[in-house]
């Protein structure tokens, strides 16, 4: 999607008119498109890392705006494997 096509969709009172957010979405299609291309299936990307950490650590890289708990409710979304929510949430990192 191209700057003028974000400069629309940021002023269509329908969806969320936050540019920044408007540009890291389309980026991220492009970010899953190419990841698909290279690994065959966005699916087979996703289960081509050795353990759920190595997972949210990559996607959180691949892709903007997206936290631990981000990841962790979209992969359980999308049906992926995802540890007990108790048990994510003691390995997570302490927050400051």
């Amino acid at each position: 999607m191209d700057e003028a096509a974000v400069d629309e969709l940021a002023d269509d009172k329908r969806v969320i008119r936050n540019r920044r957010k408007l540009q890291v979405i389309t980026d991220n299609v492009c970010g899953m498109t190419e990841l698909k291309d290279d690994h065959g299936s966005f699916q087979q990307y996703l289960r081509s890392h050795d353990s759920f950490g190595d997972l949210v650590k990559n996607l959180r890289k691949e892709f903007k705006f997206m936290g631990e708990m981000g990841c962790y409710y979209w992969l359980y979304v999308v049906g992926e494997d995802v540890p007990d929510h108790d048990q994510f949430e003691t390995e997570q990192a302490p927050r400051k």
